[in-house]
């Protein structure tokens, strides 16, 4: 009976916002990953698409240039994954929160990204969720345990 009040105990200890810290920041790199991923397949993390890319809004040589990289398919011509050079995804990085995260670009275009498509650029989609659901999980249980055990 003392083992179970012991760990009834421990329970009432646990600051499930240090779990939720230390989950974010082990698996920081894949987080921004799947922000990565979303954005190069033209999905916003609020589940609607990127602008599509149009001839209009983008300049003749930029699309050019996508498809002499092999990025789009000039026939095609699909959403914008906001990928030119890289340095607009080699600039994210993520700020904790108690009991959250954001996603953000060091980029010097991320404002004007933002006003393009949209703030919901940044962050993870509902299947991204489960995604890196199913890969903190055995981690925050293990830290879990160390807690209360």
């Amino acid at each position: 009976m003392d083992k179970l009040n012991n760990i009834l105990n421990a329970l009432e200890e646990v600051d499930t916002n240090t779990l939720f810290q230390s989950a974010v920041k082990k698996f920081d790199d894949d987080i921004i990953k799947l922000n990565h991923s979303q954005l190069e397949q033209g999905q916003k993390s609020n589940g609607e698409s990127t602008p599509e890319h149009t001839f209009g809004s983008l300049s003749k040589k930029y699309v050019d240039e996508k498809v002499a990289k092999g990025l789009i398919d000039n026939s095609t011509l699909p959403n914008v994954n906001l990928k030119n050079t890289g340095s607009f995804y080699s600039g994210f990085k993520i700020k904790l929160q108690p009991d959250a995260f954001n996603i953000f670009s060091t980029d010097s275009k991320s404002s004007e990204l933002q006003d393009y498509a949209g703030s919901e650029i940044f962050g993870i989609n509902k299947d991204n969720l489960e995604v890196l659901r199913q890969k903190t999980s055995p981690f925050i249980q293990k830290e879990f345990k160390k807690l209360i055990l």
